[in-house]
């Protein structure tokens, strides 16, 4: 049996996105595997919504991230020009999306070794609070 938590027609795309179904029949959550199916709705959470610029520099300027993605594009503009153009790039952006700015992270990690790990959850908990104040 299906312990159904509502979360948003992402879950349902998730569910769906792993070849797996999720029904409801005469008011009872029906599963095409009840294990698998239980264990996404479990794990799924809503994607957070896209920042925009302002809000993006407003996210880096209070974290201190803007001064280590400025360190990184003076020491990537001689060394790696492409990667210098992609940071500018990005950082001119219209709008940023939590995955892809977890992705940049992961990306440009090793070239700034004296940053510390950034778990997922940091990342979300100041893009939420940026969201809630900005």
């Amino acid at each position: 049996m299906i312990a159904y938590i509502e979360k948003g027609y992402g879950l349902h795309e998730a569910i769906a996105a792993a070849g797996l179904r999720l029904s409801q029949v005469d008011g009872v959550w029906e599963a095409s595997d009840d294990k698998a199916v239980q264990a996404i709705i479990d794990a799924y959470a809503d994607p957070l919504p896209d920042l925009n610029r302002a809000q993006f520099a407003f996210l880096l300027a209070l974290s201190g991230f803007d001064l280590l993605w400025d360190g990184l594009e003076t020491a990537l503009q001689k060394a790696d020009p492409l990667s210098y153009a992609t940071l500018k790039g990005l950082r001119a952006s219209d709008s940023f999306r939590f995955d892809t700015v977890l992705e940049t992270i992961e990306i440009y990690r090793d070239r700034l070794p004296q940053v510390p790990a950034l778990t997922h959850d940091e990342v979300a908990d100041v893009w939420r609070y940026t969201l809630a104040n900005f």
